[in-house]
């Protein structure tokens, strides 16, 4: 070259006289010779893809109509079955009316006492209700309100009625009766939950009847004592007691007895009279008559 310059040396990377890369050359060359092979490539992973697809798509489709179309239709026989409630089911799940039996009367000197046995044959349920006895037509003698516990046997008093003559046609009736379902969440074990908190322990039981009693000399009085024992962890505002007395399995007296505050480990001492012909008597039956249903019969703890 003139002037001793020195011509500059170019690589097979560099641009030739077009102005195109080499390897852009070569990149297209080898496009042009493997372009058919790779639109080969392209439709063969389609084609797998979409049989992959159609494949899961008919066993999919298969198995809903030879299993899945017969679990659809067991499952809304099923919903229907469940939603229908028939009469006979609801019946099998109600509370059952109690048992009620035919009034008793008892002459208590210038007045009656009255009563009925009633039992709660549901094992579930207990409930609340008000009541009264009456006479000839719809005469009220006793009325009031009671509650019965599950599975529970007990007697309704009408204690004291005032006439001049014995009643006669008395009829006892139940009214307003509210059942309630025990709730398994809150008491799984009714009989353990009842026996915790219905600890009424009687103890000294004495009975003098009339004609033995120091107090008869003028009077026909009768004379009950005994001590009550509250041996539960649960105190009561108030325990009534129910006081029978029987002679050869036959009811002859019957009483109720208030017990107020009645604490925890408590023990209190009751003598109480009542008047009558009570000779005789061989069996004494005191038990408690509290709702532990009712939250505000409960004495605060360590009261």
């Amino acid at each position: 070259m003139a002037n001793g310059e020195k011509q500059p040396t170019l690589k097979g990377s560099d641009l030739d006289v077009s102005g195109v890369s080499l390897k852009n050359l070569e990149a297209g060359l080898w496009w042009v010779k493997n372009r058919g092979k790779l639109k080969k490539l392209v439709i063969a992973v389609l084609l797998v893809f979409c049989i992959g697809t159609m494949g899961y798509s008919l066993f999919g489709f298969g198995y809903y109509f030879f299993k899945g179309m017969y679990d659809d239709q067991k499952l809304a026989t099923d919903l229907v079955n469940t939603t229908t409630v028939s009469p006979d089911f609801l019946a099998e799940r109600a509370a059952q009316d109690l048992g009620i039996s035919i009034v008793g009367i008892l002459d208590n000197d210038s007045s009656y006492d009255l009563y009925v046995n009633i039992s709660n044959r549901n094992p579930k349920h207990w409930g609340t209700f008000s009541y009264c006895f009456t006479a000839g037509d719809d005469e009220n003698l006793k009325c009031g309100e009671g509650f019965v516990l599950p599975n529970e046997k007990k007697i309704v008093m009408g204690l004291g009625v005032k006439s001049a003559v014995r009643p006669s046609n008395i009829k006892f009736s139940l009214n307003n009766m509210a059942w309630k379902k025990i709730n398994p969440h809150e008491i799984p074990d009714w009989e353990k939950y009842k026996n915790d908190r219905l600890q009424i322990d009687i103890r000294n039981t004495s009975f003098k009847p009339a004609a033995t009693s120091e107090l008869s000399e003028k009077l026909n009085l009768n004379t009950l004592s005994f001590t009550a024992n509250n041996t539960s962890a649960y105190g009561f505002w108030e325990a009534p007691l129910s006081i029978i007395l029987y002679r050869s399995n036959q009811i002859v007296g019957i009483n109720q007895y208030l017990l107020k505050e009645f604490s925890s480990y408590d023990a209190q001492e009751v003598n109480l009279t009542w008047p009558g012909d009570l000779n005789g008597v061989n069996d004494i039956d005191i038990s408690p008559e509290i709702n532990i249903m009712d939250e505000g019969n409960y004495l605060e703890p360590g009261r």
